[in-house]
């Protein structure tokens, strides 16, 4: 327990406090030097990692690779991507893409539901495996077997609408090999029944897929009819003469035709239309009736002279004047889904010939016995794919004349050093040169690692006289060194070679005195480009990579300066590595007096109270024992 001074009149907590900062000023020394020496070496361990991009720059451009990168320019890049590698043969090529790989598609009919058992049965074969299809499986169903067969394709239910539904198989490969082959497990015998037989009729034609097909007719396609004016005979001559045409066909008229002539003369021409003489009451009139059903049966005329008005089957403005039945185009649903057709013939489902016969709702029902597949409209009759969608290929495509055929699109294996991406047909040409474009960004890079380490030395060795501050490696020995070395192995022209001996010939400088850039390297793309372009192995030689005259070289500045890098950076050996352990060292010695001085300080901290705490209490003492003898006196007296 700690007394205050109230016998002395001490403040004793700060008085030893002051003394205690009194004899800390050693420890506060050695923790000075302590930050100073981490300094130190934290300011080595960012050299060190900005050197060991330097070296890796400096790697890239002594390699022979970096020299030998290609630049593909391909005409239309629609038809392919090329890309090569690094040493590929330049020059000229033509590519000419004759077809793209594919995979293999194929489809079933169409089912008016993927949830309903479809009564079929058999051991199919789809790609060598066995399938069972049992009567109680769904198009769902059967899809999920395709899958779990695990065969090198898809499988899956597409809807097409509310009430369709289809099967889609596809190879996951491209090329003829990927095909899938199909096995079915016998012939198929089909039926078909109409609910309302007035409202549409079905026939089987072909291959087709069990289910029911719900239909409503709204309007029937319609053939247009037109008549004439009423005539008082058929026979008599009608006194009009001139040209008119029937859908684009000529028909001369003579004022002795009657109306049979006129009619022998349309049909005559054969222009799509039946013309005849029909009875209307007392009279005849001429009927023509296009042999099209739907709008696209509408028939046209000219009428120059006059005679089809004269007739009265047209008006002024050439529009029909008795009209009977307009062209009109059969509008129907099936399983929901709203169509339209300009005849009342349609095939709507595969392998079903369907008559529509009227308006109102019907529902073709189509049943399947035997030929799984056969019955999902996957095979036709004659054992081949009834809807096979997109058939396996080959891609084929010739470089300069050469045919190739690939089961892919990507092809590297054609010609060396090149990859294709073939994306459509066509041809392109395709054009293959040095990428001096790529070269000169890794030379960029070089500058720019060598910079960012001359400035970050000359940033840790200064000393600022104005304000009297050093950075961290001020004095340092080993940090000038390499500053030096820096300097020497960008700048030195390179023995031997002729004519480009130094980066100053190929326009790269050292900034100028006093500058911003001073003891930088600075480039003047302009030359550097054209040098990259113009004197390749002798840049290369410059930089120390190999060339066909010089396969080994020994020197070069990228050489020289990747290992001046790597004698400083090396983890084991390298000066960077020895001087951390040796800082690491003068720390941990440093620490170690630290932490004696703070035991020692904390002893002397209790010394020091328990020396004024026995003070207090020893005046305490004295200050009783007068207080007692006061008192003894006065009783005396």
């Amino acid at each position: 327990m700690r007394i205050s001074g109230m016998n002395t009149g001490l403040d004793i907590e700060n008085l030893v406090k002051q003394l205690m900062q009194v004899e800390r000023r050693p420890v506060d020394s050695l923790r000075k030097r302590i930050g100073l020496q981490e300094s130190k070496t934290s300011a080595w361990r960012e050299i060190s990692t900005k050197l060991a991009a330097l070296k890796d720059a400096s790697d890239a451009l002594k390699s022979e690779n970096a020299w030998a990168e290609r630049q593909v320019t391909v005409a239309d890049t629609t038809i392919a991507a090329v890309t090569a590698v690094q040493g590929a043969p330049t020059g000229n090529m033509t590519l000419e893409v004759t077809s793209l790989a594919t995979a293999q598609k194929v489809e079933s009919g169409v089912f008016s539901s993927s949830t309903t058992a479809l009564g079929y049965s058999g051991t199919v074969i789809v790609d060598g495996a066995l399938i069972a299809i049992s009567p109680e499986d769904t198009l769902t169903g059967i899809s999920s077997k395709i899958i779990l067969a695990d065969i090198d394709a898809t499988c899956r239910v597409v809807k097409l609408s509310a009430n369709q539904f289809k099967l889609v198989i596809a190879s996951t490969g491209t090329g003829q090999a990927s095909a899938i082959s199909y096995e079915d497990s016998g012939a198929a015998t089909y039926s078909v029944n109409s609910t309302n037989p007035s409202v549409a009729q079905a026939a089987i034609s072909g291959t087709t897929a069990a289910g029911d097909y719900a239909f409503s007719v709204t309007a029937l396609a319609q053939a247009e009819t037109l008549r004439s004016d009423t005539q008082t005979t058929r026979d008599t001559a009608l006194g009009l003469e001139g040209a008119f045409t029937v859908n684009g066909a000529a028909v001369s008229a003579l004022a002795t035709d009657s109306l049979d002539n006129l009619v022998a003369k349309i049909n005559g021409v054969h222009a799509g239309v039946s013309a005849s003489v029909v009875s209307d009451g007392p009279g005849f009139r001429l009927e023509i009736t296009s042999e099209t059903t739907g709008k696209a049966g509408t028939v046209s005329f000219t009428d120059g002279n006059g005679v089809l008005r004269g007739l009265g089957v047209l008006e002024g403005n050439l529009v029909p004047k008795n009209s009977v039945l307009a062209a009109s185009d059969a509008t129907y649903s099936m399983n929901g889904t709203a169509y339209s057709s300009a005849s009342n013939s349609i095939t709507a489902i595969p392998g079903l010939n369907i008559t529509l016969a009227g308006t109102g709702t019907t529902t073709v029902s189509v049943g399947a016995t035997g030929g799984a597949l056969k019955a999902l409209g996957i095979m036709d009759s004659g054992e081949g794919l009834a809807h096979e969608t997109v058939k396996a290929r080959d891609a084929a495509f010739t470089v300069d004349g050469t045919t190739f055929l690939r089961s892919g699109n990507t092809v590297s294996d054609a010609v060396q050093g090149l990859t294709f991406s073939l994306k459509r047909a066509g041809t392109t040409a395709v054009e293959l040169s040095e990428a001096a474009g790529s070269l000169l960004d890794k030379v960029k890079d070089w500058v720019s690692k060598y910079n960012d380490v001359v400035s970050s030395l000359k940033t840790k060795i200064q000393y600022n006289a104005k304000t009297k501050t050093a950075g961290p490696l001020n004095g340092d020995f080993l940090a000038g060194e390499l500053f030096t070395k820096l300097r020497l192995n960008a700048t030195k022209p390179v023995a031997g070679l002729t004519p480009l001996d130094s980066l100053d010939d190929v326009g790269i400088s050292t900034g100028n005195f006093g500058s911003a850039n001073a003891d930088k390297l600075v480039i003047d793309e302009a030359i550097l480009g054209e040098k990259l372009s113009s004197a390749r192995q002798d840049m290369m030689r410059l930089f120390g990579a190999p060339t066909e005259a010089e396969p080994d070289p020994t020197s070069g500045i990228a050489r020289d300066i990747s290992g001046l890098a790597d004698s400083y950076t090396h983890s084991q050996i390298g000066l960077v590595a020895q001087h951390e352990t040796m800082l690491e060292s003068r720390i941990e010695s440093l620490q170690k007096q630290v932490d004696g001085w703070e035991d020692r300080l904390a002893r002397r901290e209790v010394e020091l109270f328990r020396k004024y705490t026995q003070m207090e209490v020893q005046l305490s003492r004295m200050r009783n024992r007068m207080a007692a003898l006061g008192s003894s006196l006065d009783k005396l007296v």
